[in-house]
């Protein structure tokens, strides 16, 4: 199985200039189908105080050892948490998307704007 370099934590991500949530922890296992799976732990560390918008998200980038981008997207954690609260997320990226030669990945997460 491939290996994947996950970002350090703790992560602070913003969402715009509105919002912020921090990484905690981030893990990643490899499902019996192929299917990359990655868990965090997260937490909602600002609300901008005169803004209504309250969503918590990110960006990803997943590369392989070559610096080929092989999946990207973002991802909406909650409209719904408070600053302090926490929760888990997960989400995978289907196997159809990875490589079948790969034998390493560097997973990026970014601000949402």
């Amino acid at each position: 199985q491939p290996t994947v370099k996950l970002p350090a934590t703790p992560l602070e991500v913003w969402t715009y200039d509105y919002t912020k949530m921090k990484i905690n922890s981030i893990r990643y296992e490899f499902e019996s189908n192929g299917d990359l799976h990655i868990y965090m732990d997260v937490e909602k560390t600002y609300q901008r105080s005169n803004s209504s918008y309250t969503r918590i998200a990110f960006e990803y980038k997943l590369y392989d050892e070559n610096g080929y981008v092989i999946d990207s997207g973002s991802h909406p954690v909650s409209s719904q948490m408070s600053v302090g609260e926490k929760a888990k997320y997960d989400f995978r990226i289907y196997s159809s998307q990875l490589s079948s030669t790969a034998k390493s990945y560097t997973l990026v997460i970014m601000d949402y704007d």
